[in-house]
């Protein structure tokens, strides 16, 4: 009977409603593929049991449940209603499955012939633009992580170097042999308050030999350490 229609149910009306498109489904069934278009005329009872509505013992809700199904797929241009429907005569609904075009009844009662026309689209309703409140923060574009390249190198973090003087005041020694050495500039350091002393009477350069000669005896009471030692 209608194979051929529940087919194009399927493929073109399968973004109506679950209940829509059961309805849908069982009317093109029961319509003859052959007509031109597929009439639908076996009452609201059949379609409103094949919807899984009590049409015995809620029979009030079963049929507004079938009225408000009936005006969703009129509403979506699916079937078209003859509008002619009255005691003792059916309403008859043209199943305008084909998505180009659909179908204007004429005539009165029983007598209905149905016209094909263009399929007008339904206009698509635009969503105005709402700005936002005046005085409210305008929204934050988030940046995207950005990983680095694949084989590339991560960022190092920049350490600054190390100073290598010591605090003033500090000595810097190392004992060898149980001999105390003291490098030049620490013992520059250690004997601040008598460089302050000397440089007040003495030239810088008897300063430096000064220095020198003290530095020099030290290396040689060292030199002497390790060789008793040695012995």
């Amino acid at each position: 009977m209608g194979a051929q229609n529940v087919t194009k149910v399927f493929t073109h009306w399968r973004h109506l409603s679950h209940r829509e498109v059961r309805a849908l489904v069982f009317m093109a069934n029961v319509s003859l593929d052959a007509d031109k278009p597929p009439v639908y005329f076996g009452g609201w009872e059949a379609v409103a049991s094949a919807l899984g509505l009590d049409c015995e013992g809620k029979r009030d809700n079963a049929q507004e449940q079938y009225r408000r199904t009936i005006a969703g797929l009129v509403a979506s241009g699916a079937v078209v209603s003859s509008g002619q429907a009255k005691l003792r005569v059916r309403a008859e609904y043209a199943l305008a499955l084909d998505p180009q075009s659909t179908y204007k009844s004429a005539g009165t009662g029983r007598d209905i012939g149905w016209t094909p026309i263009p399929r007008v689209p339904l206009p698509t309703k635009k969503v105005p633009h709402v700005h936002p409140p005046k005085g409210a923060p305008l929204p934050t574009k988030k940046v995207p992580h950005v990983h680095p390249p694949k084989g590339g190198e991560r960022g190092t973090l920049t350490v600054p170097p190390m100073s290598t003087e010591e605090p003033l005041g500090g000595v810097l020694e190392e004992k060898r042999g149980g001999v105390q050495i003291t490098s030049a500039f620490s013992l520059t350091n250690a004997r601040a308050s008598e460089r302050t002393d000397l440089v007040g009477n003495s030239s810088i350069e008897d300063e430096r030999s000064r220095q020198l000669r003290l530095m020099d005896q030290r290396v040689a009471e060292y030199e002497k350490q390790q060789e008793r030692e040695a012995s």
